[in-house]
């Protein structure tokens, strides 16, 4: 990826209950999967978990799934799975 941007695309996550009600994700769902990054990047790799800003970016679709190409200064965080073990 050239000039500083990233292809996500948002997690949303629906919950079934035991019961079968569906709740859906949340409307202004933050969390996004990095599917390319930009050239240099050494924070965000491809495959991570970030915090975005809500509506930065640019809606695109590719082999039919919905993406969003967000330059780099709105990602606000880079999420690190905890594995700590607590005793």
């Amino acid at each position: 990826m050239k000039n500083n941007f990233f292809l996500i695309k948002e997690i949303n996550e629906e919950t079934v209950t035991d019961s079968g009600i569906i709740i859906p994700a949340d409307k202004y769902e933050r969390r996004a999967k990095v599917y390319a990054v930009c050239e240099d990047e050494d924070v965000v790799n491809v495959g991570d978990t970030v915090i975005k800003n809500v509506g930065r970016g640019t809606p695109i679709v590719l082999n039919g799934e919905e993406y969003e190409m967000l330059h780099k200064d709105f990602i606000m965080a880079v999420l690190v799975e905890n594995n700590m073990n607590d005793e």
